[in-house]
């Protein structure tokens, strides 16, 4: 059974993926384009396989990128989901009927 990456390295990957950018992904997760870029190498050395062709200055995904991105995109939104559910049980004034 192969090993998961990191949610960071995930994370990482997904960002750039959507965004097409290295510095716009580094951007938005508040990091710097050269941890981007390292998360990256380092997910593609573990999964043995290129995710992203560098076209200038942004990137695009091979077909192994696209097909990690559906499964990243549909597990963040099922981690988002989850985290949505549990936070109406931090409301100190809830009663919840089961």
């Amino acid at each position: 059974m192969q090993r998961v990456p990191s949610l960071k390295l995930l994370m990482g990957f997904e960002a750039a993926a959507r965004l097409g950018n290295f510095s716009r992904a580094a951007d938005e997760l508040h990091l710097s384009q050269s941890a981007i870029s390292h998360q990256v190498q380092q997910l593609e050395e573990q999964l043995g396989q290129p995710l992203f062709r560098r076209i200038g200055r942004g990137v695009e995904l091979t077909v192994a990128g696209e097909v990690l991105q559906r499964s990243v995109q549909r597990s963040m939104e099922t981690l988002r989901s989850g985290l949505g559910r549990i936070a109406t049980y931090l409301d100190p004034g809830l009663v919840v009927l089961v």
